[in-house]
């Protein structure tokens, strides 16, 4: 009777690992800075030719949560979310940020004027919008204010080169 029992236990386990909702789909790569402005002097901000980590994890369906990028570089690591009304990063907008640098010290960050985000993404030939089953996805941004945690760094804008894959879960 025990080892039926827990064999019925191990079993009852097996399958609600199986009926675990599925993770987001996620797309992982590099991202390379290609420009920074004058404003970003401060060398724990972000450098040209800095290679970091990036996912990103777009709003497929209506119930997903806003667009984002998490971000994990030598310097420090920031998690961003589009402030846009449809919930997506575009041409245009602004967007909310959660910066974290080398001494562990956060800052978050709301839209403002000063707080942009251009990207725009290049999908594989014949796809025109990001789907659970797209493979890559390339993305060119500009963000301003990057890492703005004091006047130190106002104003930086970095633009950045991204490479990703959609990650199997």
């Amino acid at each position: 009777m025990t080892i039926t029992r827990g064999i019925l236990a191990a079993a009852g386990l097996v399958l609600s690992a199986g009926c675990a909702a599925a993770a987001p789909p996620t797309w992982q790569g590099t991202l390379y800075v290609s420009a920074v402005n004058s404003a970003c002097t401060n060398a724990t901000v972000a450098a040209v030719g800095d290679f970091w980590t990036i996912e990103y994890r777009p709003k497929i369906a209506t119930t997903d949560p806003a667009d984002a990028f998490h971000i994990l570089g030598p310097r420090s690591s920031m998690l961003m979310t589009t402030a846009n009304s449809n919930g997506k990063f575009g041409a245009t907008g602004l967007y909310n940020g959660t910066w974290v640098d080398g001494f562990a010290r956060s800052v978050t960050v709301g839209p403002t004027s000063a707080n942009t985000a251009a990207v725009a993404l290049t999908l594989p030939a014949g796809v025109s919008t990001v789907t659970a089953t797209t493979r890559f996805v390339v993305i060119k941004a500009t963000i301003g204010n990057w890492f703005e945690r004091n006047t130190q760094n106002a104003g930086c804008t970095v633009t950045f080169d991204a490479a990703l894959i959609r990650r199997v879960d």
